[in-house]
């Protein structure tokens, strides 16, 4: 602290410092290294993570919480780097009884990893935070036998080890008993965990991802969301949520009879579908989950161009586009994200095609290409021994008056597409077709070069872009506008 000024008059700089402006100086002099952030001191993640001293970490929250002494406080964040040495686990169980205690909204806390497999923390038996949220890096949390939970809200546990086979109380237990008002579970990366039954009136969202081995037996009457996302030997062993409305699952579950109460569904993301033109494999059933949701709407689909690479040949693959193929009258708009490489664009339109053809009453249509937009050597594929695709009039899409494409780049399967769009839709007519460059950099200039070509040599294929949109549009009473970034029809 400097005590004097130019005039040599004594200052005091302390006394007339809030509790923030005080904590901030304090921090200048401090290396910061992980966050310590009470939304009541104004504490912002930026203002503590410099280099501190190894192990001062720890006194320095005990500080911080020190100063608050036994009042309430709004929120409450500790995190720490996984590379800085984690403390004690009397520690860590401090911190977590003293956020329990006096957190009223929400509570985080980060740890690394012990490196003790059978290192656990607690979780006391009464807690009074809104939203909690625990990433413990592998270490085992312990849960009370009899616990009071009422005004927890969101539960997040990132990397949580269970140890229900060993001692404690089993997490549905817990969750079902323990906690009547809450509303959003979301678990990442738990391990250890065989078995989830779940009880709770109150849920409406449930999230669990990366997670191996788990049985799911759900009954949520107030359920609106379930999404299970990177998934292995998932089982849902029961289902029962009569409010469901959006389910996202990349995963299959063994049997889809487990699921109950899904007429209620009416948004479905993510279908994944691996497309080899017009082909895919056969024990790729992607479309059960529609099957089972006959009120579903709304769909997202991931489009992907896989080539060969297990050893699949034309005996085991479906043609989508042969006769009988099962549709889904229901749904009415879609969002594609087509993953591709310029080596893959001959197979965009025939893929395109054999999804289309499944909706056959879709008003809205959202697709976005993704993937390099590069010259990549083009993998041999089993499809390339097949027939190939051509339009023999088997799509009709009389409902469609939106469509919205995004990535446009006016490579030429990208043009076909657009006109397969206008030929399909032509009983009706498309209101208004919006094509946008992938970025308003890279992909937007080269958009509108494309669109400024003059074909000097009179070569169709170096037709400017804005002229093939409107030859293909020709039959339709509706007009383009053309900016930079945006071709949009309008009708």
């Amino acid at each position: 602290m400097d005590s004097s000024t130019g005039g040599g008059d004594n200052v005091d700089r302390i006394s007339g410092l809030s509790a923030d402006g005080l904590l901030q100086v304090i921090l200048s002099f401090v290396r910061q290294v992980p966050a310590v952030t009470a939304r009541d001191l104004s504490l912002e993640d930026t203002d503590l993570r410099n280099n501190a001293a190894p192990g001062h970490f720890a006194g320095f929250v005990d500080w911080v919480l020190a100063r608050r002494g036994d009042a309430d406080m709004d929120s409450l964040r500790i995190t720490m780097m996984y590379r800085e040495r984690c403390p004690s686990l009397d520690k860590i169980n401090q911190w977590i009884r003293y956020g329990m205690q006096r957190v009223v909204g929400d509570f985080h806390l980060c740890i690394p990893s012990m490196g003790k497999d059978q290192a656990a923390v607690e979780l006391p038996s009464y807690g009074k935070a809104a939203s909690i949220s625990l990433d413990l890096s592998c270490v085992g949390l312990r849960l009370p036998a009899m616990a009071r939970y009422e005004e927890l809200t969101e539960l997040t546990l990132y990397s949580v080890s269970f140890r229900e086979d060993e001692q404690g109380r089993a997490l549905g237990d817990f969750l079902s008993c323990s906690c009547p008002r809450l509303r959003r579970l979301d678990m990442r990366s738990p391990r250890r965990l065989t078995q989830l039954v779940l009880r709770v009136e109150a849920l409406e969202e449930l999230r669990i991802s990366l997670a191996f081995g788990l049985a799911l037996d759900v009954t949520a009457p107030n359920l609106l969301v379930l999404k299970l996302k990177v998934a292995s030997d998932v089982r849902i062993a029961k289902m029962i949520a009569p409010r469901l409305q959006e389910i996202r699952m990349l995963i299959n579950p063994c049997d889809p009879q487990d699921l109950h109460g899904l007429t209620s569904i009416r948004s479905l993301g993510v279908i994944q579908l691996d497309m080899h033109a017009q082909y895919h494999h056969k024990e790729d059933d992607s479309f059960w989950l529609l099957r089972n949701c006959p009120g579903v709407e709304d769909v997202k689909v991931s489009l992907c161009f896989l080539h060969d690479g297990g050893g699949r040949t034309k005996d085991h693959v479906v043609d989508a586009m042969m006769e009988g193929a099962e549709t889904f009258p229901n749904v009415r708009s879609m969002r594609v994200k087509a993953d591709f490489t310029r080596a893959d664009e001959d197979h965009l339109v025939a893929s395109m095609a054999s999804l289309l053809i499944r909706f056959p009453r879709l008003s809205s249509l959202c697709i976005e290409f993704t993937g390099p937009k590069r010259d990549l050597l083009r993998a041999k594929c089993f499809c390339d021994a097949l027939g190939k695709w051509t339009d023999h009039g088997q799509i009709s899409m009389e409902f469609l008056e939106e469509v919205k494409i995004s990535g446009f780049t006016g490579a030429s399967e990208e043009l076909d597409l657009v006109s397969l769009l206008f030929k399909i839709s032509s009983r009706s007519v498309i209101k208004s077709m919006t094509l946008s460059a992938a970025s308003k950099t890279r992909y937007a200039r080269y958009l509108k070069q494309k669109m400024e070509d003059e074909d000097e040599d009179g070569d169709d294929s170096l037709e400017p872009i804005h002229l093939k949109l409107m030859d293909m549009s020709s039959t339709n009473s509706g007009h383009w506008h053309f900016r930079k970034n945006v071709c949009t029809w309008v009708c």
